[in-house]
């Protein structure tokens, strides 16, 4: 008589092992070499260091998005301090690539991430997220700070900190560096204080698109009611991050591996072209903080000037506050309720406001009127097959 309870029990016995088997040996199975994108067109301007993965290759074997992307990350990370290597690319000698010592900084990478789940943020992706619940992020460049401007060579009283020589961000082609001082946007504290305390806030999650060692030297310098910014975000990503896009070229924010649904997701960016065309619904387009301007106003007391820049942040925080209150009082994602605010939806809100409507009236007419915002696109019977 066969023992089916036996036969059962190794059956999932042999899956595990091949499961386990699988998965540390992943690195060794496969030719990680596919998944190395081929180097930025000599005429982009806008050259990284480091190769970028086929993420959605990476996906289709079975990586999650965010493993994916904390591989490129370490994978990046080692080709970081290696001086062989960057000499190399910086001296363009690189025609490809695929060359042993990025296919064993992959390796190591898929390593590090698959067998021994070491990830550089403690961040992990939610499944299932309540309707009201959201994370904002926060690009750190031209919208939270300010690195590249001229008034902070005048003194302390310019500029919010400075940070030594080696942690300068540097970008090549032509090779420069950033001074070393940098000033935040006014009120970032009560503003990211504020956010962290709305009903449904997941986290508060910083990109970057500087260098490791230039954002985490800026971000150790923050403090909120005395405790390091650290303490107050979900997560740090920086320039090694980015996804290559590859028509049209180009470098991005993806924030699927926040919110692979991205229903629960909002990032705040002065900068549109670095977000994915189809994640413009979840952009809130950022003006430039521009700190010289800002310092101007505030020597020759130029209220209207030093109130625009002082009054950025509370706009956003109103909006997050109000956006997650409708999703929960209506049953709707927080994105979605946060729509008429977002780059997708900014559009029709201004054009609602100079026909006459406040605000408020927009805002609800956008979220209770979407469908004349969103035609489809029609074929007459005679041309369906």
């Amino acid at each position: 008589m066969i023992n089916f309870k036996k036969l059962f029990l190794n059956f999932t016995i042999s899956l595990f092992f091949i499961s386990f088997i699988s998965n540390v040996s992943i690195a060794k199975e496969i030719d990680v070499s596919k998944y190395i994108l081929e180097p930025m067109p000599s005429w982009y301007n806008e050259r990284y260091y480091n190769p970028h993965l086929d993420i959605n290759l990476m996906i289709k074997d079975g990586f999650t998005r965010y493993e994916a992307l904390e591989i490129q990350n370490q994978m990046k990370d080692i080709l970081d301090n290696d001086k062989e290597f960057l000499e190399m690319e910086e001296n363009s000698r690189l025609n490809d690539y695929k060359i042993e010592k990025v296919i064993s900084s992959l390796n190591q990478a898929i390593k590090n991430v698959k067998e021994n789940r070491k990830f550089e943020n403690n961040f992990k992706p939610e499944k299932n997220l309540k309707n009201y619940e959201f994370y904002v992020v926060f690009d750190m460049d031209e919208t939270l700070l300010v690195q590249w401007y001229k008034m902070g060579e005048k003194g302390s009283k310019y500029y919010t900190s400075k940070v030594s020589q080696n942690c300068l961000d540097n970008i090549i082609k032509p090779k420069i560096e950033g001074p070393n001082y940098f000033l935040m946007i006014p009120k970032w504290e009560e503003a990211f204080d504020k956010i962290y305390k709305i009903p449904g806030n997941k986290g508060i999650i910083l990109f970057s698109a500087k260098l490791d060692i230039a954002t985490h030297c800026i971000i150790d310098k923050l403090k909120i009611k005395g405790k390091p910014l650290k303490d107050h975000v979900k997560a740090i990503f920086t320039r090694n991050y980015l996804i290559r896009e590859v028509e049209p070229t180009k470098l991005s924010k993806d924030l699927r591996m926040i919110d692979e649904t991205l229903e629960h997701v909002i990032i705040i960016d002065d900068n549109p072209t670095r977000i994915l065309e189809k994640q413009k619904r979840n952009l809130r387009k950022f003006p430039k903080y521009n700190a010289d301007e800002y310092l101007l106003s505030k020597d020759k007391n130029n209220q209207k000037v030093k109130k625009y820049f002082e009054n950025l942040l509370d706009v956003i925080v109103d909006e997050i506050q109000e956006s997650a209150e409708y999703a929960r009082k209506n049953n709707v994602s927080f994105v979605e309720a946060y729509f008429p605010y977002s780059d997708d939806g900014s559009d029709e809100l201004i054009m609602l406001q100079k026909q006459g409507m406040t605000l408020n009236q927009a805002v609800d007419f956008i979220r209770n009127n979407r469908k004349i915002f969103e035609p489809e696109f029609y074929v007459p019977a005679e041309h369906k097959k």
